[in-house]
């Protein structure tokens, strides 16, 4: 039995918030899926989050947190 995108997420950033590992699941689910990564109002519907800032600022977060 595979395991769900955000729980293998999970299990590779256990660091994160809950929030953010469903956005980096996502991400990483529909650019394995499409082949492009999706767009901010995309990221945003599909993790319950109704502004594109609020999407902004979670991703800015990602890409300044120090790789382990």
């Amino acid at each position: 039995m595979t395991q769900p995108d955000s729980e293998k997420t999970s299990l590779k950033y256990p660091a994160l918030t809950a929030r953010k590992r469903n956005i980096l699941a996502f991400i990483e689910a529909s650019t394995k899926k499409n082949g492009y990564p999706p767009s901010l109002r995309e990221i945003g519907e599909a993790t319950q989050l109704e502004s594109t800032s609020s999407v902004v600022h979670h991703i800015r977060s990602l890409v300044s947190r120090d790789p382990d």
